[in-house]
């Protein structure tokens, strides 16, 4: 995942849409950061494509890009 256009310094959050959020961060970035990436492996939900991700503050721009999953 990578994030720009940050307003605001604060965390991100992804996991599989259906299910709780978890209390842990994918990604933590400050209001400084111009650009900023991370890899994490998630779960798959149960619809197909689908994940949820959460920003704790601010406005931020997510971008996913899906490298391989396991079966």
């Amino acid at each position: 995942m990578t994030i720009t256009g940050v307003t605001q310094g604060s965390f991100l959050t992804v996991w599989p849409s259906g299910s709780a959020r978890p209390v842990v961060s994918a990604i933590n970035f400050s209001a400084t950061d111009p650009a900023l990436a991370n890899g994490a492996i998630v779960g798959l939900s149960t619809n197909t494509n689908d994940l949820s991700v959460y920003n704790n503050f601010g406005n931020v721009h997510v971008i996913l890009d899906v490298t391989g999953y396991f079966q």
